[in-house]
C-alpha cells in the first residue's frame, strides 16, 4: 500500500524554501499581517520549537524566523507557516511549525558523527524510536498510517515512511516521514497532511478485474531484446502504454497521476536506414597500426580543415582501441582552442566516440569571452529541424556504413540530438544505440557516441509467447486502489481526492515479460526494490521482498533461486544485513579461510565482534547451513540463553538426532516460533534454503 512522498507538499515546500528553493512560491506575511492572521506568534514558535524538540537556550541559537504561506492544493485554504532556522555548534537546524494549529511539520539536524567501536542501534531499536517518536509528536495521524517501508540505512540514519489511510485505502503523497540516527536519535520528520479534505466513500467503484481489462485494451506489447541482468541479452516483450496509468475508479475513464509515472512511451521505429543493408562491420586480418588509424580519421571527415594531430603523453592504444587527440582554433573565438577526442575500433576501424571541447588559449581570455556572450546576443542562423534530421541520417550512413541495417531512427524533432536504435535479428536490443549531436547553425557533428553489440550474443528471434500470451502475463501485476488527486488546467491540484486505480509498482512501464517462459522481469517492491523473477508468488514472497528492499538480494539477476541452499558466509551476509547493518568491523583476519579478500569477510568479521560465531581456526563459508546451525545463530543474535532449554522436551521424533551444543537453541527457537519443524520431525541437520534462512530470519525482527 505505499504511496512515496514525492510529491512537492507542504513539509517538502518547506524544506526546500529552508534550502533556499521553493517551486511553491510561498509568498512571506509581513510583520503585521503575521501578529494579526497567525495564531502563533514568533516568540510562541521558536518557545514551542524548543519545547517540542529540546533545543536549549544555552546550546541551540535561534538564526532565522520567517512566516510564510503556501498554496498546496488551489481550491483549499493557503497555509501559514513558521520557518526556523537554528544553530547549534556551526550546524543547521530546520523547523516548520503551521502557525495556526502549532503541529510540527519540518524538523532536519545533522546527525552526529558516531566515534570508532561505538555501539550503533538495529533496526529494530531504529524503528521502535521513531514509531514513539510519532506517537508523541502525531498521536492522531500516526494511528491513521500504514507502514509503507522498513528501515533504509543512509550512512548512519534509518528512514522509516508511514502513509495515510482513508477508509482503509492510501493517500497519494499523504503520511509522516521519520530518520532515525545510528544512536537512536530523531534527525528528520516530514508530515504531510491536509486535515481539511473531504474524502468520498470507498464504494461503488468498478471491479479490480475491469480496471485491468481497461489498462490492458490500452497496452501494445512489442518484442526486443533486454539486458536486463547478467548474461546474454533475453528475448521480452516491453509493454507501451497508449494513454495515461491511472483509472478513475468510478467511471473507468483514465487519468492522469502526476508524479508516479513517465509520459506515456511511444513504441519504437523499427524500420533500418537501409532496407536489407549490411548490420555489422567486417573483422581485419591485422589491427590497425597507428598510422593506419590516422588515415582513418581523414576519411572521416569529422574534423576541421585545420584541426592538428597532438601526440598524446599517455598509450593511445588501450584494449583494442585508438583514443587519438586532434586541436584547432575556434573559427569564432580564435583565442580558444578545441581539442577532439577520437577513439577507433583496432579490430574493424569502425568510429566509437567522438567529441570536442574549447578552451582558452590564455589566461583569462574564456572567462572574458563569457562575459561578453552574457551581453552579445547575435541573431542564430539555426538550421531547420527537417534538415537537421536529414544531416543526422546522412551522417549515420556515412560514419557507418557497415550498420545501416541494423540503425532506426527515432525522430526527435526538438534537439539536435538524434539517436538510432541498434537492431538485432530486426528488433530493437535495449542499452544499445547510435547518438549524434548536431551544432544548430552549420549542422556539423559535435558528438558520437555509439554503444553496439555483436548478434553472435543475442539469441534468434523465435519467441515461444505471442505479444496477446505475454498481455496476459503482464495481467498478473497487482493493482491498488488508492485516493488520488485531480490538477486544473494550470497544472496545480485540485483538493478533491478521488478513487483511482493504478498499478501497485510505480513503473508499470519497465515490467517486461519473458517471450520465452511469460517470466516477469524488473519488477519492484511496493517500496522501490528491484525482484527477481523468482520472488512473486514464492512462499516465503514477504521475507524475500524485505531483503531485496535491504539490498541483501542481488538485483542483477533474473532469479535469486529460493529453493536452493545457501552457504554459511551468505547466511552471515544476511544475518549482519538484516540485524545489524552498522555493526563494528576491522581487518582482523580470524580465520584462516577466510581473509580481507572474500566477499562477505566484513560480516563475518562483524559476527565474530560480536560474538555471534566462534572464533575457530576455520570458518568453513563455503560449507552449506544447517538448520540446527541457524537456531544457535538466531540465538546469539537475539540475546537470549540457549542453555536454560537444554532440558526442554521437543515434540519431534527426530530430537534424538539434535546435537547436544544445538538443543537449547533449537528448543528455544522453536518455543519463540522463529523455526518449527513440520511432519513431525525438525530435521536438524538439513541444509538450508534462501528461503527458510529469509524467513527465519524476517520472524526474527518482526515477531
Amino acid at each position: 500500500m505505499s504511496l512515496p512522498l514525492k510529491s512537492l507538499s507542504v513539509f517538502t515546500a518547506a524544506c526546500l524554501l529552508l534550502a533556499g528553493t521553493s517551486p511553491l512560491q510561498p509568498q512571506p506575511v509581513s510583520a503585521q499581517t503575521a501578529e494579526q492572521a497567525a495564531e502563533l506568534s514568533e516568540a510562541d514558535a521558536v518557545l514551542k520549537a524548543r519545547s517540542l524538540l529540546k533545543l536549549s537556550e544555552r546550546d541551540v541559537q535561534l538564526e532565522l524566523a520567517e512566516l510564510h504561506e503556501f498554496d498546496v492544493f488551489s481550491d483549499l485554504p493557503a497555509r501559514k507557516v513558521w520557518l526556523l532556522t537554528f544553530m547549534q555548534e556551526e550546524k543547521s537546524i530546520y523547523v516548520a511549525l503551521d502557525a495556526k494549529t502549532e503541529e510540527l511539520i519540518v524538523y532536519h539536524a545533522s546527525a552526529p558523527e558516531p566515534a570508532e567501536e561505538v555501539s550503533f542501534h538495529s533496526p529494530k531499536a531504529a524503528r521502535q524510536a521513531a514509531v514513539q517518536f510519532l506517537q508523541a509528536t502525531a498521536p492522531h495521524e500516526f494511528e491513521q498510517t500504514v507502514e509503507a517501508n522498513g528501515d533504509y540505512a543512509w550512512g548512519y540514519e534509518y528512514e522509516f515512511t508511514f502513509v495515510r489511510t482513508v477508509n482503509g485505502l492510501p493517500v497519494h503523497d499523504q503520511g509522516l516521514s521519520v530518520s532515525v540516527a545510528w544512536d537512536g536519535s530523531v534527525v528528520s520528520y516530514l508530515k504531510s497532511w491536509e486535515p481539511s479534505m473531504q474524502f468520498p466513500r470507498a464504494d461503488g467503484v468498478i471491479s479490480e478485474d475491469k480496471a485491468r481489462q481497461i489498462f490492458l485494451d490500452n497496452l501494445q506489447m512489442h518484442l526486443e531484446y533486454s539486458s536486463h541482468y547478467e548474461g546474454r541479452p533475453e528475448l521480452m516483450y516491453r509493454p507501451y502504454f497508449t494513454d495515461r496509468f491511472a483509472i478513475d475508479a468510478n467511471s473507468g475513464d483514465l487519468v492522469n497521476e502526476p508524479l508516479f509515472f513517465w509520459p506515456a512511451n511511444v513504441p519504437p521505429n523499427i524500420e533500418p536506414l537501409v532496407k536489407s543493408g549490411p548490420t555489422a562491420p567486417p573483422q581485419l586480418t591485422t589491427e590497425l597500426s597507428h598510422e593506419q588509424a590516422l588515415s582513418i580519421v581523414d576519411e572521416l571527415d569529422l574534423l576541421p580543415a585545420s584541426a592538428t594531430y597532438i601526440p598524446a603523453e599517455y598509450a593511445e592504444y588501450e584494449d583494442g582501441e585508438w583514443f587519438l587527440k586532434y586541436e584547432s582554433k575556434d573559427g569564432e573565438q580564435e583565442q580558444s582552442i578545441v581539442t577532439h577526442m577520437i577513439r577507433l575500433n583496432a579490430s574493424t576501424a569502425e568510429l566509437v566516440e567522438y567529441y570536442q571541447y574549447a578552451s582558452s588559449a590564455e589566461s583569462g581570455a574564456e572567462s572574458e569571452e563569457e562575459e561578453a556572450s552574457d551581453t552579445e546576443q547575435p541573431d542564430l542562423n539555426l538550421i531547420e529541424s527537417e534538415r537537421l534530421l536529414e544531416l543526422a541520417v546522412s551522417y549515420a550512413k556515412t560514419l557507418f556504413p557497415h550498420r545501416t541495417g541494423a540503425l532506426a531512427l527515432q525522430t526527435n524533432r526538438d534537439s539536435t540530438m538524434f539517436e538510432f536504435l541498434y537492431l538485432v535479428n530486426g528488433l530493437p536490443a535495449s542499452d544499445t544505440s547510435l547518438q549524434l549531436t548536431l551544432h544548430p547553425e552549420t549542422g556539423r557533428v559535435l558528438e558520437v557516441m555509439q554503444y553496439f553489440s555483436e548478434a553472435q550474443s543475442y539469441s534468434s528471434a523465435q519467441p515461444v509467447l505471442t505479444a496477446t500470451e505475454a498481455k496476459l502475463h503482464y495481467s498478473k501485476l497487482p493493482l491498488l486502489l488508492y485516493y488520488g488527486y485531480e490538477e486544473n488546467e494550470a497544472g496545480e491540484r485540485i483538493g478533491k481526492p478521488s478513487l483511482r486505480y493504478r498499478f501497485a509498482q510505480n513503473t508499470p512501464e519497465y515490467v517486461y515479460v519473458n517471450a520465452q517462459n511469460g517470466a516477469l522481469v524488473g519488477l519492484m517492491s511496493k517500496n522501490g526494490a528491484r525482484l527477481a523473477a523468482d520472488i512473486p508468488g514464492h512462499w516465503a514472497e514477504a521475507a524475500l521482498t524485505r531483503f531485496a528492499e535491504q539490498g541483501l538480494l542481488p538485483s542483477d539477476q533474473l532469479y535469486v533461486h529460493p529453493d536452493a541452499p545457501i552457504q554459511r558466509s551468505t547466511l552471515i551476509e544476511l544475518l549482519i544485513g538484516h540485524l545489524q547493518p552498522n555493526a563494528f568491523t576491522d581487518q582482523t583476519e580470524w580465520y584462516a579461510d577466510v581473509t580481507t579478500d572474500h566477499p562477505n569477510f566484513f560480516a563475518i568479521n562483524a559476527a565474530a565482534h560480536l560474538g555471534w560465531i566462534a572464533k575457530d581456526k576455520n570458518f568453513r563459508p563455503d560449507d552449506l547451513i544447517t538448520r540446527e546451525e541457524l537456531a544457535v545463530l538466531i540465538s546469539k543474535a537475539a540475546g537470549l540463553d540457549a542453555k536454560a532449554h537444554q532440558q526442554d522436551v521437543l515434540p519431534y521424533a527426530d530430537r534424538n538426532r539434535i546435537a547436544s551444543w544445538s538443543y537449547g537453541a533449537v528448543a528455544l527457537s522453536d518455543k519463540q516460533g522463529w523455526m518449527r519443524g513440520y511432519d513431525n520431525r525438525f530435521r536438524p541437520q538439513d541444509h538450508l534454503t534462501l528461503a527458510e534462512a529469509v524467513s527465519v530470519l524476517y520472524k526474527l525482527d518482526h515477531e
